[in-house]
């Protein structure tokens, strides 16, 4: 939005509302600090109002009475008694007050009794009791779908999704449930002064939570962002080995930087250095992964033999220990029922007993391809491998790694 002092803004313009709708000293100090730079209410859409440019009112009042009963305007008979005194009907807020305007500083106030104010306010009351109690519901509708949304698979999870979006998702979500409480919490408090002869305090400063709601969509914007890219990249990549918002791992010679985990076909197989090629190498973090890594590998075939061999690599450093049986599960399953080939899916894993490993799963198809999940404390690793090496043989090896 253009600075309000800026001589080419509209005439007309919206703005959002600082607070939410129960907060209504705030919403009257926002609407009369408009008026006295030369804006005048209109009418609201949602959480916007809408202004007309006007001449400058520096005694401008607001005032939102609150609703008796639900009806969209008041009855013509108060309007013209309101109007006596020297307020004028504005529009209706969110079906819970009318909003009266006055540009006259002598008019009497439309409310002179605090007690009698308070007791005006009942059907407010209820309305305040019937959202605390939805936005319960919120709390728990949105800690189940959250829990799904994050959680129905850990690798698509760490594999597809960007670093930070759980807790942005968190955050947008305590920080709009905060703002509305509390707003309930400081009009239950004016309420209670009204109840105890306390007039409303008209001088009340919005500027930080009108920067809070900013902040909120800002965020719900980003979030919304983020989830439509990993939508579109959900069906495009596959997510053993072609992770998004991942960065290259490979240094200036083209092998892997120092620190990145990977089964090495030089290691495993012997195959001398000049042989070997790296594909792929990435590398990227995520709030329940600080390390994570990409590799696929492959050899020029060895003496004697007339097959290349091949290794992709999928690593994982979890935060927590009790993430990797979360993340074995993932991947088990997912290796029964989206493998690459129909060989994947005809040929089960199977468990290996190990002694150096939580925990080691093996598949060896018919076509010579063998896959491995292997655990070890907090750290799991993916391995699709086509090559001389049994890897039955190599869980010493395949422990090593997971040890870094």
């Amino acid at each position: 939005m253009r600075r309000r002092d800026d001589p080419v803004r509209e005439a007309e313009y919206k703005e959002m509302q600082p607070v939410g709708i129960y907060d209504a000293a705030v919403i009257e100090s926002w609407l009369e600090t408009r008026g006295r730079e030369g804006y005048r209410l209109v009418g609201f859409r949602g959480h916007y109002g809408h202004f007309d440019r006007e001449a400058p009112s520096p005694g401008v009042r607001y005032r939102l009475k609150p609703l008796l009963k639900r009806e969209k305007a008041p009855d013509q008979e108060w309007v013209q008694i309101y109007h006596d005194l020297g307020w004028e009907y504005v529009t209706t807020l969110g079906k819970l007050y009318h909003v009266w305007r006055c540009d006259d500083p002598s008019a009497p106030e439309l409310e002179t009794d605090p007690i009698v104010q308070g007791e005006g306010c009942r059907y407010l009351k209820r309305r305040m009791l019937v959202e605390a109690l939805v936005i319960l519901m919120l709390v728990l509708l949105a800690a189940v779908v959250l829990t799904r949304e994050e959680w129905n698979s850990l690798w698509e999870t760490l594999a597809i999704r960007p670093a930070l979006m759980l807790l942005t998702v968190c955050l947008l979500y305590l920080l709009a449930l905060a703002v509305e409480v509390l707003d309930i919490h400081a009009a239950w408090i004016q309420l209670r002064a009204l109840k105890t002869g306390i007039p409303v305090k008209r001088s009340r400063r919005f500027l930080w939570k009108k920067r809070m709601s900013q902040v909120i969509c800002g965020l719900f914007a980003a979030w919304m962002l983020m989830r439509l890219i990993c939508i579109i990249a959900w069906g495009s990549v596959f997510i053993g080995t072609d992770p998004v918002f991942a960065w290259s791992a490979c240094g200036e010679d083209g092998v892997p930087k120092p620190g990145v985990v990977y089964v090495d076909l030089r290691a495993l197989d012997g195959v001398p250095e000049e042989r070997v090629e790296y594909i792929t190498v990435k590398t990227k973090i995520h709030e329940l992964a600080p390390r994570m890594y990409w590799c696929t590998q492959i050899s020029e075939p060895l003496a004697g033999s007339q097959e290349e061999s091949y290794a992709e690599t999928a690593y994982f450093r979890l935060l927590v220990p009790g993430l990797a049986p979360v993340l074995e599960r993932d991947m088990l399953e997912w290796c029964g029922h989206l493998g690459k080939t129909e060989t994947d899916v005809k040929t089960p894993m199977t468990e290996q007993a190990s002694d150096v490993l939580d925990s080691f799963w093996l598949r060896q198809a018919e076509d010579g391809w063998q896959t491995v999940i292997a655990v070890r404390g907090r750290c799991v690793l993916y391995l699709k491998y086509s090559g001389p090496t049994d890897l039955r043989t190599a869980e010493g090896y395949l422990a090593s790694l997971l040890g870094k």
